[in-house]
């Protein structure tokens, strides 16, 4: 019996598994890039804007002894929020909020933008967790009660003063304004960012769960 001639594509394998796991990877990390990149310039520019003006109005109505005895807010966007008071921030205000912008930016992509970074959250949460219920857990955890505590800790650490000159009657109703809008600045910013750092966790998990 005659056996059929070797050919080239007999002897070499039709593709190279590793140029095909190096092209997913650049692949991902492309994706990673466009999409993580979009949710945190984008996100952070529309959702900081809307929850400030939220919280003015809710300060508002507190302000107006409209809100209930227990203390419970309205839902998010359940009302028309009037557009928040125009406020001539100082230069040191504005040197703030340009370095929180700039600085919280900067992090997000660093941490979630690489798709090796993405597949090793996914990993940590699956290795430190029991199952799907628990990684959940795990994750709220540590993209949202963390963030949230390390935020009021910066917030009372960028406040406490003024609060503390407030509460003994030393500022003036300026001053005052002041120190509400920064408060409300600052809350409304952090507010932002933790829900940012959910979209860049979803996104993340989307990626490595369904097109890896």
């Amino acid at each position: 019996m005659k056996t059929p001639p070797m050919t080239r594509d007999c002897i070499m394998p039709p593709a190279n598994n590793q140029n095909r796991s190096d092209r997913n990877s650049d692949l991902m990390n492309k994706t990673g890039y466009v999409l993580v990149g979009v949710i945190v310039t984008a996100g952070l520019l529309v959702i900081h804007p809307a929850m400030y003006r939220w919280q003015w109005h809710i300060e508002r109505k507190r302000s107006a002894g409209e809100l209930p005895p227990d203390g419970a807010t309205p839902a998010y966007g359940s009302e028309i929020a009037a557009p928040a008071p125009r406020i001539d921030w100082p230069w040191p205000y504005r040197l703030r909020h340009g370095l929180a912008r700039l600085l919280t930016v900067a992090a997000l992509l660093f941490f979630f933008m690489p798709y090796r970074n993405q597949t090793a959250i996914a990993r940590f949460l699956s290795t430190h967790s029991a199952g799907r219920a628990s990684a959940g857990s795990l994750a709220g955890l540590i993209f949202f009660y963390l963030p949230f505590c390390v935020m009021a800790v910066l917030i009372g650490a960028l406040t406490w003063r003024q609060a503390k000159r407030r509460d003994a009657g030393l500022l003036s109703e300026r001053e005052s304004l002041l120190l509400e809008a920064e408060t409300t600045w600052l809350f409304s910013f952090g507010a932002a960012v933790i829900i940012v750092i959910f979209l860049c966790h979803f996104a993340g998990g989307m990626i490595t769960a369904f097109m890896v």
